[in-house]
Formats: structure tokens, sequence, C-alpha cells
């Protein structure tokens, strides 16, 4: 996952330096007559496309990051509230729900960092089980005690409801086409600015390799910031880790 995450870092930065440099090797062979006299206006316009497409594409990334991470905070609390009350329970009624309850608890933490496809098909049918299971015990509970039907099987079900919402947000990216259009106007941007540093005979690498570097690190991050699971930047299962150690037998 790391190595995947260098690699695509890699291939963005040394992209965007070989862009640079071809654009100011084509714009050294250029007669100064020659030279394109809009060139400035050129450059005025891809790089205010590319700031508002930047601007969109990162807060798009960041507003989903936070969705996904949302959801996860609110799964564990209905997990953690289903488990406490419980208690309200007798002993019979309670302990088969607590022990559904302790085990989709760690078949859920097991899937939030299970990338391998024919495992996350297993633990999904897993959890499938286990939701099954889990509604039985709560049904039973309730059962015995229907003036309690409310208080637990709705945190249950809001449970089960948020693993649906989270695997439906997590299919949530920037739509191919943008993402091409965003690293199209990124490379012309370059390419305008290395072939303008060559019209002048001025390498800039101070200034212009870095606003190349900085480019290139902005695509890397909102690109990082759209697949959480995969990425350096990663939805934390802290909430529900621990309102797993929360259950104590």
């Amino acid at each position: 996952m790391f190595l995947l995450e260098h690699i695509v870092a890699f291939a963005f930065l040394s992209g965007a330096l070989l862009i640079l440099e071809i654009a100011y090797q084509v714009g050294v062979r250029v007669k100064p007559k020659e030279a394109t006299p809009q060139l400035a206006t050129v450059q005025g316009a891809t790089l205010g496309l590319l700031g508002l497409l930047l601007g969109f594409s990162f807060s798009g990334a960041t507003s989903r990051f936070i969705d996904r991470q949302d959801i996860v905070v609110r799964e564990a609390n209905a997990l953690g509230t289903a488990y406490l009350r419980a208690d309200l329970f007798k002993n019979e009624q309670a302990q088969p729900l607590r022990e559904a309850l302790r085990s989709y608890a760690d078949a859920r933490i097991e899937l939030f960092s299970e990338l391998d496809t024919v495992r996350e098909s297993n633990l999904r049918h897993r959890l499938a089980t286990l939701q099954a299971q889990t509604w039985k015990a709560g049904t039973d509970a309730v059962a015995a005690r229907p003036e309690f039907a409310a208080l637990i099987l709705n945190p249950l079900n809001e449970m089960f409801d948020l693993l649906a919402t989270r695997d439906s947000v997590a299919k949530r990216h920037i739509p191919p086409i943008v993402l091409t259009l965003l690293c199209g106007c990124a490379a012309m941007s370059i390419a305008t600015i290395g072939y303008g540093c060559g019209l002048q005979r001025r390498r800039g690498l101070a200034s212009v390799g870095s606003f190349a570097v900085l480019i290139a690190v902005s695509l890397w991050i909102i690109i990082d910031f759209d697949y959480p699971r995969r990425g350096l930047i990663q939805v934390s299962p802290t909430p529900l880790l621990e309102a797993r150690a929360a259950m104590r037998p």
C-alpha cells in the first residue's frame, strides 16, 4: 500500500519536472521573432483554470473524507449504545446480545483494513450472518421486555444502516473525466511556464521548479484524500477500536 503511494507520488513529481524540461527545451529552440505574443495570456488563463479546478477538487475530496470519518464515529456510537442498553435485560437475554455485538465489532474492525478482494467478500458474508444473529438476539431480548423495543432495536438498525452508508460513500470519488481535465490543465500550465522560461533562456529552477513540484504534490494529495483506504491519509478506525475495547465481558 505504501509502495503504491510512493510510486504515485514519484510519478507525479517526475512527470511535472519532465514536462517542465521538455517545454523549456522547446522554448530554447524558438527564435524570438517566432515567439507567441499571447503566451502571457495563455499562461494566466491556464493557471486561473488550474487554480479553480484544484480548489473545487480539493474541497470535494476533503468533504468526502470528513463524511467517511463521521460515519465511522456514528457507527461506533451506535455499537456502543446497543451494548450498554443490553444491561436493560436479564442476563439470559443480555448475554447472547453482548456476544453477538462483540463478534460483529471484531468483524467490522477486520473489514476496515482488509484490502484483499476475496477476503473482503468473505468478511462481508460473515458480517451479513452476524447482523442476522445480532438482530435475532435483540428481538429475543425485546420479546421478554417489549417496553425496551425502541431503545435496543433503534441503535441496532442504525448500526446496520451505517455500514451500507459507509460502503456507498466509499465509492464516491472524483469523476474520471474531471480528474483527467485536472491533470491535463496542470500539465499545460507547467508546459506554458517552461516554454516561457525557454524563450527567455532562464530556467529559474528555484521558483519554476518549486511551482511544478507544488502542483504535483497538490494533485497527489487530492487523490490520496479520495482513496482513504489505500493512501497515506486514511480514515481512522480508532472510534471502532475504542467501542470494542469498552465491550468487556
